[in-house]
């Protein structure tokens, strides 16, 4: 990374650079860091409770929200996230992403096929 590029980013300074956590403890234990490379925002994404690094893309900044994916290769489990400052110590997360269900066969009559 070109320190001297960065510090002259126009990113630098934005609340949503840092490190973040769900301030729910019984919900998600992954950690977000978020902070500028160059002309644009890098995101790293781990799961605390087994430490796996999700791999994230297509990060986008609009001015007001970043955007970016994560695929999960342990799961399979993809996810797109906004994260949007609403303080200088609060952002706003949502996220929508991929679940995995086995579904099973129903007959005419609606009974389980076995």
């Amino acid at each position: 990374m070109d320190d001297k590029r960065s510090e002259k980013s126009p990113l630098n300074g934005n609340p949503l650079i840092g490190k973040w956590f769900n301030g729910d403890e019984d919900a998600s234990s992954v950690v977000l860091t978020v902070r500028v490379e160059g002309d644009s925002f890098a995101v790293e994404a781990v799961d605390g409770y087994d430490e796996e690094v999700g791999e994230v893309y297509d990060v986008q900044w609009d001015g007001e929200s970043l955007s970016f994916a994560v695929h999960w290769k342990s799961t399979g489990r993809f996810g797109k996230y906004r994260l949007l400052a609403l303080s200088e110590n609060r952002v706003d997360l949502t996220y929508t992403y991929t679940h995995q269900e086995t579904w099973l066969r129903l007959d005419a009559n609606g009974q389980t096929v076995h």
